[in-house]
């Protein structure tokens, strides 16, 4: 990700995706400061690593690091082993996992599923997976919206424990202001969920 936009978003000094943050370029002194020293950074290195297109396109344009200073290396694919078989349930499974931040849009995931929870045919419950800052106010806003026999909040789990969620899960979630490179996403796709 982007360590300015991420903290400026958690700081509540922004709320929308990472390229709107540097075409607004909307700087308190603090980030002004991050901003050119981190730009300094970028123009003395020899070469930049990124993990994804979308990130390195960002700092080419917005940043002016050379694109020919820049190598991608995606995350590797993950292997998925040792899954256990789906349970039989009679309810639908939303999932969300991950660190639980401001870049991640939560309370408009909360939002969303309180106006349609109660319109699906069957019973649906959405299970948020993780550990981060935005806990407490996910938590509180999941209470103020009276969801907590609908919205079940866990904390972080081993990588086999999420694997054998995502693959129990019916529909997969994740609606980021701005995702780079999701290992969540990959895996659910590898298990072949919506």
């Amino acid at each position: 990700g982007d360590y300015q936009w991420e903290t400026a978003l958690q700081k509540g000094l922004y709320n929308n995706t990472l390229e709107q943050y540097y075409i607004e370029k909307k700087f308190h002194l603090f980030e002004r400061l991050i901003y050119s020293i981190n730009n300094f950074v970028l123009a003395m290195a020899d070469c930049i690593i990124f993990n994804a297109y979308l990130l390195r396109d960002i700092y080419v344009k917005y940043r002016k690091v050379k694109k020919e200073k820049t190598v991608i290396i995606r995350n590797i694919r993950p292997e998925i082993k040792n899954i256990l078989p789906e349970q039989k349930k009679d309810y639908v499974n939303i999932l969300f996992a991950g660190r639980l931040t401001a870049c991640r849009n939560l309370p408009a995931l909360i939002e969303s599923f309180a106006n349609i929870g109660n319109n699906w045919p069957k019973k649906v419950v959405l299970e948020i997976i993780g550990e981060g800052g935005e806990k407490e106010k996910i938590t509180n806003l999941v209470k103020e919206k009276k969801l907590e026999n609908k919205v079940r909040i866990l904390p972080k789990l081993s990588r086999d424990e999420l694997l054998n969620k995502i693959a129990n899960s019916d529909i997969i979630s994740l609606i980021s202001l701005t995702e780079i490179n999701s290992n969540f996403i990959s895996e659910a796709l590898a298990l072949n969920k919506p």
